[in-house]
């Protein structure tokens, strides 16, 4: 997955796996060759990133208490506050 661009990861999202699935239908049924649907994934992973990009205004704000206890050693998180604006 390294080798993968980080705007590839909403190829995972429900709308990426329905235009992936769809476009595999339309190569198996002869409908599109191969290069003509990894053309319409490299644009849709374009347009998803510029898009959320521009409309997306949500912030997240938190603050995290850490702590060692003796019954759980390896929980360092204790409480986590959250704010959006």
């Amino acid at each position: 997955m390294a080798s993968q661009s980080y705007y590839e990861l909403y190829r995972g999202s429900s709308l990426g796996l329905a235009l992936t699935d769809t476009l595999d239908d339309l190569i198996n049924e002869g409908r599109i060759e191969p290069q003509l649907a990894m053309k319409i994934l490299t644009t849709f992973d374009k347009v998803v990133t510029e898009v959320l990009a521009e409309k997306v205004r949500a912030r997240l704000t938190f603050k995290v208490h850490s702590f060692r206890g003796r019954s759980h050693p390896r929980h360092k998180i204790s409480s986590v506050a959250g704010d959006q604006a």
